[in-house]
């Protein structure tokens, strides 16, 4: 099963949770909690479903930018840059 949020900012910080806040341009989408299973993955289907995301995410919701997270050592990182994402210092705000 695969699970696909994000969410489209309206303002300069996105709060996911208490422990999660990222600066934000206004009408950028921040992708996040979404699953292959491994089967999937296999078959390529992470790389179609974060393509479909971003697709949804800038013509029918209309950001103009899309970030999405990903730890650095994480193998989906190679998937992520391969839809055409590059890697850039985190943006995360430290929130303690």
């Amino acid at each position: 099963m695969s699970i696909r949020k994000f969410r489209i900012a309206g303002q300069e910080k996105l709060v996911l949770t208490e422990q999660q806040e990222y600066a934000l341009e206004p009408e950028s989408a921040l992708i996040h909690d979404y699953y292959v299973d491994p089967i999937g993955q296999q078959q390529g289907y992470s790389r179609l479903l974060l393509k479909q995301i971003v697709n949804d995410a800038l013509f029918i919701y209309g950001a103009k930018q899309v970030y999405t997270t990903v730890v650095a050592d994480d193998p989906l990182r190679e998937t992520i840059e391969a839809t055409g994402f590059t890697c850039q210092p985190s943006s995360r705000i430290n929130t303690n």
